[in-house]
């Protein structure tokens, strides 16, 4: 359920939006597949390889609540509260325009953040595919693709007192990253890790000459034991 309360200012050219919005999911991947046009590809989709059977599609609850102010073309969402994707935290972010190609700005902080969830999310919301009508697809082993769209700019700044990944549970995380031009530059990334070590890493994310993602940086890790890290 989306819920956007609030008043509409039409004296100047451009309508102006101030109110509250809400969204409330039992799976946030249903709730994208609906918005999108019957002729797009499902928001989610089954995968199948030969000889096995398809994989159910992951269910991704959402909870989310903020302050909408819309001028124009111009979107910004402050006070964000969300509990969900087995993640709690709060923030803002704010969307504009460079000429056609939207420019988001997010700062994020969270108590607990399931990277796992985030990333079957990211996955299903913004990485490119082809559409299609069918809901199963097949993988292939042609040679992967850039999947960092080239039309968009995104600044990212997020901290998480804890990171859930798998098994695994990381402490007092710091991510500074930019997308643009389907490269990621990562400023700064620091994490704490089991057996008192910590990973710190900077460089940028890109397509390599054979196709897929290529990673040029520096990494540095420090810890007593980095064995507790694996």
């Amino acid at each position: 359920v989306l819920q956007l309360q609030g008043s509409m200012d039409l004296a100047g050219g451009v309508p102006k939006i101030n109110g509250h919005i809400s969204l409330t999911a039992a799976n946030i991947l249903d709730w994208l597949q609906a918005k999108r046009d019957e002729k797009s590809a499902p928001a989610h989709q089954d995968i199948m390889t030969a000889n096995t059977t398809p994989v159910a599609p992951p269910v991704l609850p959402v909870k989310l609540d903020g302050e909408w102010v819309e001028d124009g073309a111009a979107v910004s969402l402050t006070g964000i509260r969300l509990d969900g994707l087995k993640s709690t935290g709060a923030g803002k972010v704010v969307l504009t325009w460079d000429q056609w190609r939207p420019v988001f700005d997010a700062e994020l902080a969270f108590s607990l953040l399931n990277y796992d969830q985030w990333q079957q999310f990211s996955a299903a919301a913004f990485l490119p595919r082809k559409d299609t009508d069918q809901v199963v697809t097949y993988q292939s082993d042609q040679t992967p693709q850039n999947p960092l769209p080239a039309n968009m700019r995104v600044t990212l700044n997020v901290t998480a007192d804890q990171v859930d990944y798998g098994s695994h549970v990381w402490k007092a995380a710091r991510l500074s990253a930019k997308l643009s031009e389907a490269s990621v530059t990562v400023n700064q990334f620091h994490i704490s890790l089991p057996g008192e070590a910590t990973l710190t890493l900077f460089g940028i994310i890109s397509e390599g000459t054979t196709g897929g993602l290529r990673f040029d940086g520096s990494m540095e890790t420090q810890g007593k034991s980095l064995s507790h890290m694996l």
